[in-house]
Order: C-alpha cells, then sequence, then structure tokens
C-alpha cells in the first residue's frame, strides 16, 4: 500500500501527532485519489484494518486516536518566511458504538497537500509506517523518503526540531541524538526499512547541522501480499503465524492442503493432545500433509515404514495402546536412549507426554517396528499388567541436573563477583542495554510510561548488582579473620 504526499507537507509541516494517528492518517491519505480535483463527501474505513496490521493495539485506543486527529492540525510557513498557516487534518470524525467503522471529512484547504499531484510529491511505502513504534521514526522515514533520490539532505538541528514540535525537548544535542536521530536508524535496520540512513553533526549547540546521508535498501520485502481468502488469513493469524510465514506457506501450498491441515491441528489441539505449540505442529502438518484422519481404520492399510510421527500417535491413542508402549518403555529402558525419561514424562504428563518430539519420535518408531503391519500391532493382546515407575528410578530421573554453569564462580582473591562474562555477572552496562531492548518492544520511546518504568527497572539493578558485591566484600572479610 503506497500514499502520495506533497513535498511542501512533508518538509515544511509542523506537527506532533502520535505513532497511532500518523498511522491512521495514513490509512486515510491511501482512500484519497491524487488525480482528483476535488474530495470526496467522506471517506471510511474500518479499524479492523489497521490493527491487523499493527498487532497489539486496542480498537478503543485506535477509535480515540481517530478522533483527537479533528483537533489536530499542522503549521506551515510559507516562503515568504512571515506568513504562517495553521489547518486541521480533517475536519470531523464519525464514529459509531455499533461498528468498527470510521468516516472523515477532509477540508477544503487540504487539496493542495492531496489532489492534482503531477509533480513535488513523494509515493510513501505505507507498510514501513504501520512497522515503527516510534513518532520520530515515522517522521524521518517521510522525511528522507522525499530527499532518496538526491541521496543526501542537510537540516538545521533547531529547523528539525521545529518540524517535530519540540520546544525545550532535547536541547543538548547528545539527547537530540539519542531519543531521536538513533531511535530512528536502530528501528530503519530492525523493521527492514527499504530505506537506510547515516548522519553526523556538523558545528556546535543551537547552530548545529544535521547532515543526512541516504541509501535505498534492494530487496526489502515491505508489501506482504497474502495469497489467500480473507477467512483462511484471520484463521491462520489466530493461531499465531506471523505474515511472512502466512506468505511462504500460501505460495507454496493450495488451499485445500493449508485448510485440511489447520483442521487437523486445531482437532489435536481442541482434544487437549497439544497444549501450547500449535504453530510447530501446523507447519510440520502442512509440510507433511497430515490430512486429518477421521479414525485410524484409513491407517490400516499404510505401509508401517511410512507413518509420520503425529500417525504414531494418532494409532497409539485411538485403539487403546498408550499401555502397551507404557510396557515396551519399561522393558527396553535399558537399552533405548530416551525410554527412561520418556517414561518419567508419561508419570508426570500422561498421554500429553507423546507429543514431547524431542523424546518419544524415535521409541514410537521403535515400537511400531516390532511389527509387520499395522492390524498386527492393533490386535495384538498383551496381559501383562501395566507397571508404575520405580520410586529408585524416579529419584534417579528427579536429581538429574538440567544445566551446570561452570563459569559462575566467585572470584577467589577478592571474594567479590567481578563484572565480567568469565563468572556469569553480566556488567551495569550490559544490563541497561538489555533493559532497554526488551522495553523497545513494549512501549513508545518518548511516553511517560517508557521513562518510568525504564528508571525503575535500571534502580532495581543498581540495587541488585550492589547487593551481590556487598555480599562478596563480606564473605571475602569473614574468611580474612
Amino acid at each position: 500500500m503506497s500514499i502520495n504526499k506533497s513535498n511542501i507537507l512533508i518538509q515544511k509541516a509542523r506537527h506532533d501527532l502520535t505513532p497511532l494517528q500518523q498511522k491512521i492518517l495514513g490509512k486515510i491519505i491511501s482512500l484519497i485519489n491524487s488525480q482528483a480535483k476535488n474530495f470526496e463527501e467522506n471517506y471510511s474505513f474500518r479499524l479492523k484494518d489497521i490493527k491487523e496490521m499493527m498487532g497489539k493495539t486496542t480498537y478503543h485506543s485506535l477509535k480515540e486516536a481517530a478522533r483527537q486527529l479533528s483537533n489536530q492540525g499542522f503549521e506551515i510557513k510559507k516562503d515568504d518566511g512571515k506568513t504562517e498557516v495553521y489547518t486541521r487534518w480533517v475536519s470531523s470524525v464519525i464514529t459509531s458504538k455499533e461498528n468498527d467503522i470510521i468516516t472523515v471529512e477532509i477540508p477544503k484547504e487540504m487539496e493542495e497537500y492531496y489532489l492534482n499531484l503531477n509533480n513535488n510529491f513523494t509515493m510513501i511505502n505505507a507498510t514501513m509506517i504501520y512497522r515503527f513504534k516510534s513518532k520520530y521514526s515515522i517522521r524521518l522515514y517521510e522525511l528522507l523518503s522525499s530527499w532518496k533520490t538526491v541521496g543526501k539532505v542537510k537540516y538545521k538541528r533547531i529547523e528539525l526540531k521545529k518540524l517535530f514540535k519540540l520546544k525545550n525537548e532535547y536541547s543538548r544535542v547528545y539527547d537530540f541524538k539519542k531519543r531521536v536521530l538513533d531511535v530512528a536508524q536502530k528501528e530503519f535496520i530492525k523493521k527492514k526499512s527499504d530505506i537506510r540512513f547515516t548522519y553526523e553533526i556538523d558545528g556546535r549547540g543551537k547552530n548545529s547541522d544535521v547532515i543526512f546521508t541516504i541509501k535505498t535498501v534492494k530487496n526489502i520485502d515491505v508489501n506482504i501480499d497474502i495469497n489467500i481468502n480473507k477467512d483462511m488469513y484471520e484463521e491462520l493469524k489466530k493461531i499465531g503465524l506471523k505474515d511472512n510465514d502466512i506468505k511462504e506457506i500460501t505460495q507454496k501450498y493450495d488451499y485445500e492442503r493449508i485448510a485440511s491441515n489447520l483442521e487437523y491441528s486445531l482437532d489435536y489441539q481442541k482434544k487437549g493432545k497439544i497444549k501450547k505449540d500449535i504453530i510447530g505442529l501446523f507447519k510440520a502438518s502442512v509440510e507433511n500433509n497430515y490430512k486429518p484422519p477421521k479414525n485410524t481404520t484409513e491407517l490400516k492399510d499404510k505401509n508401517i515404514k511410512e507413518l509420520t510421527f503425529y500417525e504414531h500417535i494418532d494409532i497409539v491413542i485411538d485403539n487403546g495402546l498408550f499401555n502397551k508402549f507404557r510396557i515396551f518403555l519399561e522393558n527396553n529402558k535399558n537399552t533405548i536412549k530416551e525410554a527412561k525419561n520418556m517414561l518419567f514424562l508419561i508419570e508426570t504428563r500422561g498421554e500429553s507426554a507423546l507429543f514431547d518430539s524431542f523424546r518419544s519420535a524415535k521409541p514410537l518408531e521403535m515400537f511400531f517396528d516390532q511389527y509387520e503391519n499395522i492390524n498386527d500391532l492393533i490386535n495384538s493382546q498383551n496381559a501383562q499388567k501395566t507397571p508404575t515407575l520405580k520410586n529408585q528410578d524416579k529419584k534417579k530421573i528427579e536429581k538429574q541436573p538440567i544445566f551446570k554453569d561452570k563459569n559462575h564462580n566467585r572470584s577467589s582473591q577478592s571474594g567479590v563477583f567481578e563484572e565480567s562474562p568469565q563468572n556469569g555477572l553480566k556488567s551495569l552496562s550490559e544490563v541497561l542495554s538489555e533493559i532497554e531492548e526488551t522495553m523497545e518492544e513494549r512501549f513508545d520511546f518518548e511516553s511517560e510510561e517508557f521513562v518510568k518504568e525504564k528508571n525503575e527497572r535500571i534502580e532495581r539493578t543498581r540495587r541488585g548488582l550492589a547487593a551481590k558485591r556487598n555480599a562478596g566484600r563480606h564473605n571475602h572479610n569473614r574468611s580474612r579473620r
């Protein structure tokens, strides 16, 4: 999806729209025919269309952001340097409690920025706008897109601050770089933007210049065209598949194969046979074409050597062979590597332990290989009572360590934890860097919520590291006495 914007609007408009408002505005602009002479009476769209592209956003926040657009405007300083024009983005916003449809009217004053755009405009990839979280990333993406054919542009830092409506914020060059330029630069890379930029600061203080070098990135897939009907797309999104995965699957396989294997995967989940990894099951299912069998009689004529992992499980569960498989494990626990761990999992998790492919795949295969065909397996009788896992074996399994961190040692000389990777304790700078990276996924960079939580987590980290150092010194002093 692309939108056309006048370069005057991109390069001169001063505004402070939130990321949500900018994304909603992008949707509105995409509805406008840039070659038309007049605006239509109104433009309507569904919030659902935006939400699908944005992910973790509530309908309430989207609707509220759309409403606030009617009170938001921008300033443009004319070329004479004396005249300033203030215009609202939209003249009215109509919402409904019955549905998620938003209807907006655009003021006539906006015609010169959206209509009859034959030259001096930029075609912007709106898909990228929906990817960004920072409002400065969106602004810089549009701004630098308008100069990408030139490849280089210089702005006064104070001019950029005016465009972004930063009056008293980030007055120091360091803060402006860290909170605006560096944030956008990282997001351009992280979100796979189709343009990248580097910058340098020339001069000091208010009169410093920011010189951007812009590079177009080729072969970046910013438009995801899903070759599948909308209902199926929504079902695949519900199980947690990302757009790139959906695109890959729909390009490889036909609709019937995807639909049947999705039904197969959902049926397993519904019956409680699998709880978490529905995505992994579906991907394996559609790749190997595990069509959902109505009953295991359909599998009886199949060669026992050709059965898949999930067909093994189907036959075991649907034909009451679970206890027989358990006896097989008990009898072969000294010869089959995974048998003891599988027995422990069965004791604690029951039939769902079969879905642990890492431990059960090989034992299931060996269990089936005892028989020439599936009918022999199903019809065979075994009167042996199902054994229980011996307590001594259970204790041995429980005591096995999951992992051992050999590097996490206390310094023998100083008695304190060193801030180095060799002993497992990360340095404060490493911890703070991780805090910022994890929080970037949850908050807008400029929000009060981001700053508040970040500061709280930094303070907790400082106290935690200080406590560990003090404990180390205390133990060291005691040992010297």
